[in-house]
């Protein structure tokens, strides 16, 4: 006897999905978030990752053209625009990284991985003072921030000042 296919919802099919990014499985997570999106097409979440996942692969544009569709759907989530931002970053495009880093701190302003990001982008400009106020911020709203943390050890160590270095 032939068993039914089993029926699952969305956010079921979601989560799977997910799971597949997560682990690795990076096909069968491209293929269950592009079914999410045949069926339900303004599914921001299922489209902002696959944007990521494409960007794990090199594909920027379509990842910038996917997360700034999810983006215009849902314009105030943070995540969506760190992500964007890490993509911009990826292709060299540091200002336009800056910007969307700094759109997701004006959405919320206690996310301290969009404060280290900028701080990132900021250091790779040599944009040292603001980079480190950024890593400062991001060390405010999240202290066990190793990365963070090591990163403006680094910048203190750097411009000689061993004892700041020390102390972070």
């Amino acid at each position: 006897m032939i068993e039914p296919a089993e029926e699952i919802t969305i956010e079921d099919a979601f989560h799977r999905a997910v799971r597949y990014h997560n682990d690795g499985e990076f096909g069968y997570a491209v293929e269950l978030y592009t079914q999410i999106l045949e069926v339900s097409p303004n599914h921001t979440d299922a489209m902002h990752l696959l944007g990521v996942l494409g960007s794990q692969f090199g594909q920027h544009e379509e990842a910038v053209s996917l997360i700034n569709q999810a983006i215009g759907i849902l314009p105030d989530q943070p995540i969506y625009r760190i992500n964007l931002g890490n993509v911009l970053q990826a292709q060299g495009k540091f200002e336009e990284a800056e910007q969307s880093y700094q759109q997701a701190i004006d959405i919320n302003p206690v996310v301290a991985e969009a404060h280290y990001n900028l701080g990132c982008v900021l250091e790779q400009q040599d944009r040292i003072n603001d980079a480190v106020q950024a890593y400062q911020s991001a060390i405010n709203h999240r202290s066990d921030y190793i990365e963070a943390l090591n990163n403006l050890g680094n910048i203190h160590k750097t411009l000689g000042d061993l004892g700041e270095a020390t102390r972070v």
